[in-house]
């Protein structure tokens, strides 16, 4: 049913939405398409509405409106959105900033519970999404359902994360005594987030939760083809309670809204999706400035390899899936292939009958496995490719032909595409199209074949087909990708799932190499904050100390069990024979239950002395040693002895003295349950008040 995870302690699994298995392995798939269906009818009648900016919990209007259109029929406008200004950035980053204080003082766990509740209307109304998914970016129901789920994952895994972690604060470890020291990390401030159009709530809502499940604000600034996924996603965020100014929403042109955005002064981090280019020339802008988070996934150029110890129908199907689902326009879609050559011509010959039965349609229809592409522009780009290598002498498999006439004469459309006998080195097997389109060759050496594979400036997935799991892992190990997959037919290079394949690039495909939907995710939102809190008698060694050790006159503490160390002779010998013998002990104090300084004869139960690891009569050996033994007041020798154990002090009482002083306690000494408590060794049982004798070992061995 989806990745699922045991943690730590109580906290409940992990599991995957995963809408399209269930539905499959519950023998309900015509329920499902039912449901489909008539969301995509409810969708069609609110298509044209005309949607507002929202900064700071407030609709605004910009500068005019532009039309989102379906690209399955471009005649057909889903909504009117805003054209924002450079103006509305500034507004938005200001409510953005406003919200920022309360927002991360926010405890994690309020924030965590926004978000959980997100990810429950959002799977309450995964139809009506998917369906305005189709008719906004084209993608048929089993990609637009997929792209819902990964959502509503997004949003539940990083709540699991967050509580995992219990909101990323750790205790360290104490370093001198006394010294609390903690790891907290701590949101940035303002992040802008900037969408691409291929998965609209997904990544969106991906990199949105990430800031600010962390306590960053966020303005968002969505694809101009896919504006409305991240309006939906706003309404539903808000309904979940969201706080007003937290998540802004700006649409608009690059120009006009997202370059204004990059260049704001009070934006202290960027999340981005999209091409190598404009992601580059934004990171060298923005991180050029000053050192700031730039989190940024700019696609890939990813290779399947099929090895001679292949499993064909396997490799088949995988590479098929990868190439052409949602019409190539993932970045981590299958774009060149490589096939041992004893495997080649049997691999072309099944992958041909294959590709041909990929049916081009309109989206929403139930038979649709391919729809339109996003854009003119797109469209554009495949028609270029096509040119390119017919012109290098390149042999179709499939496709390479531009769908213009009868039902799709209004979309995008383009078929499915395959070429092979390009020459080596051709810009098919090295440049990112972003469209239906893979290159197809034959290698013979697997070492070459890997250096092949390594051979381009992209680094986010790659597969390989082969039964033979050595050849796997040397694979696994070679290869120079972020995400990598063996013998995987449901997507030889797709397909990864929350919480199951962090999804981040290497080289120019990413910036940090720390994938979404992955365990180190959202450390990317966070800064670390080292802190140390001196407590207890430690914390009077002086502003100018760095150490209790640098001062002689406040040296470690050490605890001796007595009930009146000036009336009991053996214990009273024991600290004139230390002192004698060290020449280091200045005086005797002790210290009461607050913490201060007091001179003999005040005493102060075990009880209320707490030792550097901060539990009631704990036996730590660092700074003093507070031996819980029988209730009795804890006296501290104060001295230059480094890690001196109460033990130590029994070699100076002779046995007879030492087990004269065992057995007048054990008579003498009253043992409530509240103050004694002795576990394994001897249990204290108070019964109405009177003395406890029923001993049959003491804790520790007294002097």
């Amino acid at each position: 049913m989806g990745a699922s995870y045991r943690p730590v302690g109580t906290l409940m699994p992990f599991t995957n939405e995963n809408t399209l298995l269930k539905a499959q392995q519950a023998n309900a798939m015509d329920k499902f398409h039912a449901h489909y269906e008539a969301a995509v009818a409810e969708a069609r009648r609110h298509l044209g509405r005309t949607y507002p900016l929202h900064i700071g919990g407030k609709e605004l209007q910009g500068n005019g409106t532009f039309d989102d259109t379906n690209p399955a029929n471009t005649t057909e406008v889903v909504g009117r959105f805003q054209k924002g200004t450079a103006e509305h950035v500034k507004q938005a980053v200001a409510a953005a900033k406003a919200a920022f204080p309360a927002w991360a003082a926010t405890p994690w766990d309020e924030r965590v519970r926004i978000f959980e509740r997100a990810a429950d209307i959002m799977a309450e109304r995964k139809f009506e999404l998917a369906a305005y998914m189709t008719l906004e970016n084209g993608k048929n129901r089993t990609e637009a359902i997929y792209d819902v789920d990964e959502a509503t994952d997004f949003l539940r895994y990083y709540a699991w994360q967050m509580r995992e972690h219990k909101g990323y604060a750790i205790t360290m470890g104490e370093p001198f005594p006394g010294e609390k020291c903690t790891s907290v990390m701590r949101p940035w401030g303002v992040f802008a987030v900037v969408g691409p159009f291929n998965f609209p709530l997904a990544i969106p809502t991906g990199m949105a939760t990430g800031a600010m499940i962390t306590g960053n604000t966020v303005v968002l600034k969505p694809a101009s083809d896919t504006p409305l996924m991240s309006y939906l996603l706003h309404d539903i965020l808000k309904a979940a309670g969201l706080p007003a100014g937290v998540f802004n929403l700006v649409t608009g042109g690059g120009r006009d809204v997202g370059q204004p955005l990059l260049e704001h002064p009070d934006v202290q981090g960027v999340v981005f999706t999209g091409s190598k280019e404009v992601g580059m020339k934004n990171y060298s802008m923005f991180v050029g400035h000053r050192p700031r988070p730039y989190i940024a996934e700019m696609g890939g150029k990813n290779a399947i390899v099929v090895t001679a110890k292949a499993d064909l129908t396997k490799a088949v199907t995988g590479v098929v899936k990868s190439a052409f689902g949602f019409g190539g326009q993932k970045c981590s879609a299958a774009s060149r292939c490589y096939v041992h050559e004893s495997k080649y011509d049997e691999f072309v010959q099944r992958f041909t009958e294959e590709a041909r039965k990929v049916k081009v349609a309109e989206p929403s229809g139930r038979d649709a496995d391919m729809g339109p592409l996003i854009n003119e522009g797109a469209v554009k780009t495949f028609e270029e490719a096509v040119q390119k290598a017919k012109a290098a002498g390149g042999r179709f498999l499939v496709g390479g032909t531009t769908l213009k006439e009868g039902a799709f004469a209004k979309g995008n459309y383009v078929t499915p595409t395959a070429v092979v006998d390009l020459p080596a080195g051709h810009e098919a097997f090295r440049n990112e199209y972003f469209v239906p389109f893979v290159a197809i060759t034959k290698y013979r050496d697997f070492d070459a074949v890997i250096t092949e594979v390594n051979a381009v400036e992209y680094g986010l997935t790659s597969g390989i087909f082969s039964e033979d799991p050595a050849e796997i892992q040397a694979y696994f190990d070679r290869v120079e990708a972020g995400v990598v997959y063996g013998n995987r037919a449901r997507g030889g290079s797709t397909g990864a799932m929350v919480g199951g394949q962090s999804f981040g690039g290497w080289k120019f495909s990413a910036t940090t190499s720390r994938g979404a939907g992955g365990p180190h995710y959202l450390e990317q939102f966070l800064r670390e904050q080292s802190r140390t809190l001196v407590t207890g008698p430690w914390a009077r060694t002086g502003s100018n100390s760095t150490s209790p050790w640098e001062r002689p006159s406040q040296a470690p503490l050490f605890v001796i069990p007595s009930n009146d160390w000036q009336g009991n002779p053996c214990l009273f010998e024991a600290v004139r024979r230390l002192k004698n013998a060290t020449n280091k002990t200045k005086r005797l104090r002790q210290v009461g239950g607050d913490g201060r300084l007091y001179d003999p004869p005040l005493c102060h139960p075990l009880a209320s002395c707490r030792g550097p690891c901060g539990s009631p009569g704990c036996a730590c050996l660092r700074a003093h040693d507070c031996h819980h033994v029988l209730g009795v007041p804890g006296l501290l020798l104060v001295g230059r002895l480094v890690r001196l154990r109460i033990l130590l002090l029994q070699r100076h009482l002779p046995l007879r003295a030492r087990r004269r002083e065992r057995l007048r306690l054990l008579r003498r000494q009253h043992l409530p349950r509240d103050v004694c408590r002795g576990e394994r060794p001897h249990d204290c049982g108070r019964q109405g008040g009177q003395r406890a004798l029923g001993h049959r070992q003491l804790p520790l061995q007294l002097p």
